[in-house]
């Protein structure tokens, strides 16, 4: 039964990795959500900065 699992991940896996073109759109993708998050987080502080200093 695990290995029946095992052997089905990986060629879920293969499978993703042939319909996106390898394992570079996932970095990019890894990236980018690291960039959004980080970018949410900054902007998230300056607003409650900017709003603890203005009220």
């Amino acid at each position: 039964m695990i290995n029946k699992l095992k052997t089905h991940q990986n060629m879920t896996l293969k499978e993703l990795e042939s319909v996106s073109g390898g394992a570079v759109p996932w970095a990019a993708i890894s990236v980018g959500i690291a960039a959004a998050k980080l970018t949410y987080d900054l902007s998230y502080a300056v607003g409650k900065t900017y709003y603890n200093l203005t009220h």
